[in-house]
């Protein structure tokens, strides 16, 4: 049941033509920027594909790279929706979604 509000929640966010970042909300479950990545997961079940890249994690002043950290990029499609979600270090960076 959580899985179908879930998915009926991302359906409706979709139709905000004005927002970039999501907050998804769904029975308990409330994911936005900041939350677990697990949370994804355990209500929509694995990404459809996903990305990885190594990316600077912290510069000096200099510009130079103190530390480096693997960000991934999940995709997932829904209800001819594609959303696209930023996972660094386990935490949700930020949701996104597009028609194309």
């Amino acid at each position: 049941m959580k899985h179908i509000i879930l998915i009926a929640l991302l359906f409706f966010v979709s139709s905000l033509a004005n927002a970039s970042t999501m907050q998804l909300r769904g029975g308990q479950v409330s994911v936005s920027a900041g939350s677990p990545a697990h949370l994804i997961t355990e209500n929509l079940g694995e990404p459809r594909s996903k990305g990885v890249e190594t990316v600077c994690k912290e510069r000096a002043r200099n510009g130079k790279c103190n530390s480096w950290v693997e960000r991934e990029t999940w995709f997932y499609r829904y209800r001819d929706l594609n959303w696209t979600i930023i996972v660094q270090e386990g935490i949700v960076q930020d949701i996104k979604w597009s028609r194309f």
